[in-house]
């Protein structure tokens, strides 16, 4: 889904090179706070091989709006990219967190941003050498 040439997240995106499927799920995982309201992209990233990404839904303020699960939210936005895509390009794992603290959040988030530089150390969990 991408190349990775120099560590960084999707703070540095010239730092990035997505591959055209890459560029689909950035696309996908973009668009979700558009077709779900009060539900946010906190961080993300997309790897050769995976992504990670904190999604965070805000409650309404008693109006009547539907709260999507986060499942509804991920079944969605792979529905669109394996769309797009024009063939499957999704593991058949996910692993899922809920952060129920301010501390798990920012470790959640820096991991997020530490990834790619596991990658190019071959240090991430998901790496390996035919990518």
């Amino acid at each position: 889904m991408s190349q990775i040439t120099v560590g960084t997240s999707t703070a540095h995106p010239q730092e990035i090179h997505l591959t055209e499927i890459g560029k689909i799920v950035d696309k996908s995982i973009k668009g979700i706070p558009k077709h779900y309201e009060g539900v946010f992209v906190d961080n993300y990233v997309v790897m050769p091989n995976h992504i990670h990404m904190i999604i965070r839904i805000e409650r309404n303020d008693g109006r009547a709006v539907l709260v999507p699960t986060i499942s509804r939210i991920i079944q969605q936005m792979k529905g669109y990219a394996t769309k797009q895509a024009g063939k499957p390009i999704w593991q058949n794992k996910a692993y899922d967190h809920i952060i129920r603290d301010d501390y798990d959040y920012m470790t959640r988030y820096q991991y997020i941003d530490d990834n790619p530089a596991k990658w190019l150390l071959k240090q991430d969990e998901y790496y390996y050498e035919d990518m």
